[in-house]
């Protein structure tokens, strides 16, 4: 009967031992992110992130940088086409990031995120309806 006890505990250990290990590796790979994000270097982020949902879809994180580098290309952009495809880009995977599980730790930049995306879709829909900018703050 000691040998059954001896087991379980050696389970249990290795089971806290395991789901640490992959706590501090998620937040490791956020973190690298984060800095590539902060860096402006932007082709190296997506590929990070595009690696890390090809290893997990249920990563908030991956979605939120994704979103978040396409964003700042629109911005950057000007008038070229390229802009409207970097926005929609944007859109797509802030659309994922509400589908994915791990989002805690971003829900404040998330909503930031969408509140910008929100915002700029508006724009865009009154300088197309009415023909030129809007005058007014759009609230929802």
């Amino acid at each position: 009967m000691g040998t059954g006890y001896f087991v379980q505990y050696l389970l249990v250990i290795l089971l806290v031992v395991t789901c640490s290990l992959s706590i501090n590796a998620q937040s490791k790979y956020e973190q690298k992110l984060k800095k590539l994000y902060e860096k402006e270097n932007y082709e190296k982020c997506l590929r990070q992130a595009n690696k890390q949902i090809r290893k997990s879809k249920d990563k908030g994180s991956a979605y939120y940088y994704k979103s978040l580098v396409y964003y700042t290309e629109f911005k950057s952009a000007g008038k070229r086409v390229d802009s409207i495809r970097s926005l929609k880009k944007a859109l797509v995977n802030f659309n994922k990031i509400k589908k994915s599980k791990q989002t805690e730790n971003y829900s404040g930049a998330i909503k930031n995120l969408g509140d910008n995306l929100h915002n700029t879709c508006s724009q865009i829909a009154d300088k197309l309806y009415y023909g030129n900018p809007p005058t007014t703050k759009h609230t929802q």
